[in-house]
């Protein structure tokens, strides 16, 4: 066989982890897509073009706002200096970016970044307007995300609790809990659509298209393997293997929280409901996205049933506590 130079081989599989990581953040971008379908199946048709005008301006706006500050806040560590425990203060408007791996880590973790705003959105569906979202997701991406993301990836305080630290592999906390608290903060302050909640009793306002919700889950579901496995931000050194287990455990999670609700739903109402159900796929994907590359399958069907019954508990709460989430962003995160 022809001898291949060990620098060669380096920078053949540097390029192969780049391609991966890359391909990777397509995949979480495509989720844009996914949140669009969901949130456009959940509201009334009248609020659809605000809707599709927020998820095209929420990744302009974050991209900006990643750009100027979010990535400097959240991986910005000097090359010659040790992390800071509470955030980062290097490399504001990418000035000192010049490795190829950089560019494709930025990219990486802005569609992390975006999706965090979009939870929020789903939270907020049918009564805040363009400007008002622009201005919050601009201050969530570019402020408020920053700080949990260097806290656990960024060489932060939580990276460096026991032993190996405060384990959030792809983004349980990181992403989602915080795009849930910061849009159960936002429903709370909008208040409830007009209607649903009548002499204090919760009146049920129907989406109008299902089909597109089913579109949705799926796509996010197929995004999902962008989120997970290519949190491995690699292929090589085994990070491969990690992948394909990322890929088992959170295939395993999504479809044990769907058929946790399905069961659910046959025992309390005697008949399934899609939507209900489509929500049990997307609580076990965000349940096994934190733990997933430490845990056996096995411990992922566990994670998607607690998820399941988490979800529900969450969604029964904030009825009583009449806060109207449409899309049910923060009983799902």
């Amino acid at each position: 066989p022809q001898f291949v130079p060990n620098d060669d081989v380096e920078q053949l599989k540097a390029s192969l982890d780049v391609s991966y990581l890359l391909f990777s953040a397509c995949l979480v971008f495509a989720m844009q897509a996914g949140f669009t379908m969901l949130e456009v199946g959940l509201i009334r048709v009248k609020n659809t073009k605000n809707i599709l005008l927020k998820t095209v301006g929420e990744f302009s706006v974050t991209t900006v706002a990643w750009w100027f500050t979010g990535y400097a806040f959240a991986f910005g560590n000097p090359l010659n200096g040790s992390p800071n425990p509470f955030g980062g203060y290097h490399n504001f408007f990418l000035l000192d970016i010049n490795k190829t791996k950089d560019f494709a880590m930025f990219f990486f973790e802005l569609s992390f970044a975006s999706s965090t705003a979009m939870i929020v959105s789903g939270s907020v569906a049918e009564r805040t307007s363009f400007i008002a979202f622009a201005i919050a997701s601009f201050g969530l991406v570019s402020v408020v995300y920053p700080f949990p993301a260097h806290w656990v990836w960024g060489g932060g305080w939580l990276s460096q609790l026991g032993d190996n630290g405060f384990i959030d592999y792809a983004g349980s906390g990181v992403v989602h809990c915080s795009g849930a608290a910061y849009g159960l903060v936002a429903a709370i302050l909008v208040g409830p659509r007009i209607g649903r909640f009548i002499d204090g009793r919760p009146c049920t306002i129907h989406g109008y298209s299902i089909t597109l919700v089913s579109l949705g889950v799926f796509i996010l579901w197929f995004g999902w393997y962008g989120f997970n496995p290519g949190s491995t931000l690699g292929l090589s050194g085994g990070r491969s293997l990690l992948s394909g287990k990322l890929c088992v455990n959170s295939s395993i999670s999504a479809s044990s929280g769907a058929c946790t609700l399905f069961i659910w739903n046959m025992i309390v109402n005697r008949k399934p409901d899609l939507a209900f159900i489509m929500n049990g796929v997307l609580a076990g994907l965000v349940g096994i996205t934190g733990p997933g590359v430490v845990v056996q399958p096995w411990a992922a069907f566990v994670i998607g049933v607690i998820a399941a019954f988490s979800y529900l508990f969450l969604s029964t709460l904030l009825i009583k506590l009449k806060i109207d989430d449409p899309v049910e962003s923060f009983p799902v995160s």
